[in-house]
């Protein structure tokens, strides 16, 4: 959502109209990709996720295309889906997730990040990005950096902005109270996100993309030491923290459900119709 804070960005992505109708299915299939491209060999040539890596790019520039045949106004706006656009999206799934990960007290070393930012330099290549902004982006601390310069050639954020951002949060609510056992009510799940979002972003931010204030904030000091415990746990050892990460793609790669695992009918109803209802 940090995205939605620029109003050029937020104007393109209102006029295609795709984030604020079917706000659902963009989540779905933007967490396909990323589920996709963080598997185990999911990079490889030819695999799902490089497949679908070069198809976002594709999607952008076509994009891209489309707003200036229809007039988009590039001395007002600048060039719609720039390099500058890619670089600040990039970052909101690099920086921005982790960030609010560690608010929720899942925090990366700095072995981590220096391998999380790697990685993603590779799709950041695959995406088309001019290295020269991502490739002294090492840790937290220099993604911060290059956030902080690209926040400050940016207007406050606007309607269009809000409209996505109470879209893309609804979208987040379904899909959470939509699971077959869901942990709480609809408004408990909204509330919580909200409660989330502020702790990542900061009251101010917070306020200006609409975010509510939050009745959850207290309990997220609880869930963060829990989570932090938990992590600890986990990686206490270099042979737990293995076995966490075995477990996990096992059991992500055991659940056909999951739209990120080719083979099964999630999936292949997505390659054969674009949807993942």
């Amino acid at each position: 959502m940090h995205t939605y804070a620029s109003p050029a960005i937020a104007k393109l992505l209102t006029q295609t109209g795709r984030l604020t109708t079917i706000a659902p299915r963009r989540l779905a299939e933007t967490g396909m990709w990323a589920g996709q491209a963080t598997m185990p060999g999911g990079l490889l040539r030819g695999a799902p996720g490089y497949q679908a890596t070069v198809q976002v790019r594709l999607l952008h520039a076509r994009i891209r295309s489309s707003a200036l045949k229809h007039g988009w106004d590039t001395a007002g706006w600048g060039v719609p889906i720039s390099q500058v656009d890619v670089a600040r999206t990039w970052l909101d799934f690099t920086l921005t997730p982790f960030r609010a990960l560690a608010a929720v007290g899942i925090e990366l070393t700095e072995a981590e990040q220096h391998s999380l930012y790697r990685y993603w330099h590779y799709i950041a290549y695959l995406l088309g990005l001019d290295d020269g902004f991502y490739r002294d982006v090492t840790d937290h601390d220099s993604a911060g950096e290059l956030r902080h310069l690209f926040d400050l050639t940016i207007g406050a954020p606007d309607d269009n902005s809000r409209a996505l951002t109470a879209a893309m949060v609804g979208a987040q609510v379904e899909l959470l109270a939509s699971a077959p056992q869901p942990l709480m009510p609809r408004a408990e799940f909204s509330d919580l996100i909200h409660g989330i979002l502020r702790r990542t972003f900061g009251d101010e931010l917070a306020d200006q993309l609409g975010i509510p204030v939050s009745s959850a904030t207290p309990f997220l000091v609880m869930i963060a030491l829990a989570n932090s415990e938990t992590r600890r746990w986990q990686t206490f050892t270099p042979k737990s923290a293995a076995q966490a990460l075995q477990e996990n793609t096992a059991r992500r790669s055991a659940d056909h459900r999951s739209p990120d695992i080719p083979g099964g009918p999630t999936y292949q109803r997505h390659v054969r119709t674009g949807t993942v209802d």
